[in-house]
């Protein structure tokens, strides 16, 4: 009722909201555009909030298959829009695209909420117990993503005033570095999170603390290298992805030195996704909301005095984000302390686990810049095939290093994310 009701109420007022507050910067024509574009999305949240729905109930009966599927579907309906629609419809076909993926986000999910004996029957009762739980916890959640949306939109209003280009800049670099944070923070914050709130429920915190402390150390084993060797490779991935046809090598340049101010807050933003998912399990959706909306109060000032003011572009905006992320993930670690016991740097061996995958990720770099140099591989000079040729050895090389360099330094989370990966492949299977 809330996504219909808010979805009617946002088309309603799609054009001003365009015109003040989306795209100040933009001509009357591309903002025209914009709204009916808009209109036409805003279907899709009530698709995508359906499919949320279904993803809890899975994920509390831990079911993960088809919530993790879903994602997937949603983009394939995307690309399919891309590839069928546009030619008939033009960049409205895009936008039908999403309709059709968040339509899809949800219906694939039925049949798992069926095979888990789920028998729904409409009703409205605001005096059910659970439901009354649920609606104290997710006050604070609202405005947390509220404040999230209002970022997003803050740094688009800003990117309009930018140099033409700048805010699909952003995005391409944004959409590359969010790549890993999906597979990994995002998997080890779904999977662990109805563990933790179970634990919480028998009263269990030392067990909920070690849940925590060995999906941050399996996290951060898998982000650190991540985000050194996307830094690294940083240019080829670019070119790899998305220099093609009206997309030239000044865009690439362009884009890899957003995502270079990308990777330094990459390790933040995924923490953040499971250290949140703890206060969630405490009951505590408040704490997170809080210092959610400061860190947002801080981004707005500090992207524009580096986009606008010093004239740093996307790349300020980037570095905003990273720098204000990393504060977020430092106030609330510290306030996690506070509400479990023992949680500092201290709970299984977790100064060891990040020294250890610091040291194995500065040698994966060492090793790729050494890549890099003896091929030469300068997208200035290179051509796509060798910029693709150069980000698959280079994958593969620094994948083959890390894990020599983790194995070496006998990391415990080397067994554990490589146990992760093959439970994960043996669920599907």
């Amino acid at each position: 009722v809330l996504l219909s009701l808010g979805g009617l109420l946002l088309g309603l007022l799609a054009e001003p909201l365009v015109g003040a507050v989306l795209f100040p910067g933009r001509p009357p024509e591309q903002q025209a555009l914009v709204v009916d574009l808009t209109r036409i999305i805003l279907l899709s949240p009530l698709f995508m909030g359906l499919g949320g729905w279904a993803q809890g109930i899975l994920n509390a009966r831990q079911h993960f298959t088809m919530p993790a599927l879903a994602p997937v579907f949603y983009n394939l309906a995307i690309i399919a829009g891309a590839l069928f629609l546009v030619p008939v419809f033009g960049v409205y076909g895009l936008a039908w695209g999403v309709v059709a993926g968040a339509l899809l986000h949800v219906g694939v999910q039925v049949p798992a909420l069926v095979r888990t004996g789920m028998r729904w029957t409409p009703r409205l009762n605001l005096r059910d117990e659970g439901a009354g739980e649920v609606g104290r916890l997710i006050l604070p959640r609202i405005a947390g993503q509220a404040a999230f949306q209002v970022n997003i939109i803050a740094m688009t209003a800003i990117a309009s005033f930018l140099a033409a280009g700048s805010l699909a800049a952003f995005n391409y670099a944004y959409m590359i570095m969010i790549l890993p944070h999906g597979v990994f923070a995002m998997s080890l914050a779904t999977t662990t999170f109805p563990t933790m709130a179970s634990q919480f429920a028998e009263g269990d915190l030392e067990a909920l603390r070690g849940t925590l402390s060995r999906a941050v150390r399996v996290l951060l084993f898998l982000t650190i290298p991540a985000a050194v060797g996307m830094f690294v490779l940083r240019e080829e991935l670019v070119a790899t992805l998305f220099q093609l046809g009206a997309f030239d090598v000044q865009d690439t340049q362009t884009v890899a030195a957003s995502l270079g101010f990308f990777c330094i807050g990459l390790v933040s933003y995924a923490v953040v996704e499971v250290v949140t998912r703890a206060f969630y399990a405490l009951h505590d959706t408040a704490t997170p909301v809080a210092v959610g909306v400061v860190t947002v109060v801080l981004n707005l000032g500090l992207a524009w005095l580096l986009a606008v003011t010093l004239a740093m572009g996307t790349n300020g905006l980037a570095l905003s984000l990273a720098a204000t992320t990393t504060l977020e993930m430092a106030l609330l670690w510290v306030l996690l302390g506070r509400k479990l016991p023992g949680w500092r740097l201290a709970p299984g061996g977790m100064v060891r686990s990040i020294t250890t995958s610091l040291v194995a990720s500065g040698v994966m770099g060492v090793a790729l810049w050494g890549l890099l140099a003896a091929s030469g591989a300068l997208i200035s000079t290179q051509g796509k095939l060798e910029a693709i040729a150069v980000t698959v050895v280079g994958v593969a090389i620094g994948a083959v290093v890390y894990l020599a360099a983790a194995k070496l330094l006998r990391s415990e989370e080397l067994d554990q994310a490589v146990g992760l990966v093959a439970r994960r492949f043996r669920r599907r299977g």
